[in-house]
């Protein structure tokens, strides 16, 4: 078990802080990337966000510490590696962690790799460490951390300190990339729609938003850092202010636009659901 220290524990405060000042996932990655590298220096950082494609896992966005790929990433994102075992040995976590490479493969399974022959060792690094974040079962970012041989490996005192922050940086991540899937939708300028046409407060249009998003109760409760049963209690206020029941209904009578109105229909799935 991996010992902390006073300095690990503001560390990771202070990491937890800033991460949650963040509002985009590229200012999330940069400033995830500047945090780690003052507790363990590392030769190159990256950062991808993560999702799913047609029962497939593909990168959404790719953040640089140093802003600037390596030489070649194109033969990375172009497929080359899809079928390479250390590759999908990364995607198939079942819960948010962090280890090094040769914690899954030891060395010599790592050499025959080609992903990591042709495309690690030849940009001159050795060691690799990752954090992998989750939501479920479901990969949605990762954190790769490059080391030369001079470097030397990831200690066991980084990978504890990095597993037990890997699920609150899994939840802030879920949390851009959901803001992010709002916006995509024509729903970011929803809550002033919702509060004039049903008078909903501040916290309310924030749960009907994350309800629209498709986000469960327990999925709320986290992303708000609240109670469960303070989010059904909103939730119940948020549905007689919006006359959603259990009964499906034209929403289109209710709501002007076109992305109020998937909101709404997401709602009264949610209210069916959970009735």
């Amino acid at each position: 078990m991996a010992q902390y220290t006073s300095n690990d524990g503001k560390l990771l405060l202070d990491i937890l802080y800033r991460i949650n000042q963040t509002e985009d996932i590229v200012s999330f990655g940069k400033t995830a990337l500047f945090f780690i590298r003052t507790y363990r220096n590392f030769s190159s950082g990256m950062f991808f966000s993560l999702k799913a494609l047609n029962n497939d896992v593909i990168i959404d966005t790719a953040v640089f510490d140093d802003d600037k790929p390596p030489s070649r990433f194109d033969q990375f994102l172009n497929g080359r590696y899809d079928n390479d075992k250390l590759l999908k040995a990364m995607t198939a976590a079942s819960d948010s962690c962090a280890f090094r490479d040769e914690d899954l493969f030891g060395q010599k399974e790592l050499l025959k790799s080609d992903l990591y022959r042709n495309f690690i060792t030849p940009e001159g690094f050795r060691y690799v460490a990752r954090i992998e974040l989750m939501d479920g079962s479901t990969p949605i970012g990762q954190f790769v951390l490059l080391n030369t041989a001079e470097e030397g490996d990831f200690d066991n005192g980084f990978i504890g300190l990095y597993n037990t922050l890997a699920k609150h940086l899994s939840l802030k991540a879920r949390q851009l990339q959901r803001a992010a899937e709002v916006t995509s939708l024509g729903l970011s300028k929803a809550p002033e729609e919702l509060k004039r046409l049903y008078g909903l407060s501040d916290r309310e249009c924030e749960i009907a938003l994350l309800i629209a998003n498709g986000l469960s109760d327990r999925e709320i409760s986290e992303a708000l850092v609240i109670s469960t049963s303070t989010v059904r209690k909103h939730v119940h206020n948020t549905y007689e202010k919006m006359g959603v029941t259990t009964a499906p209904h034209s929403c289109r009578s209710f709501l002007p636009t076109e992305s109020l109105a998937r909101m709404r229909i997401q709602c009264e799935h949610h209210a069916r659901f959970h009735a």
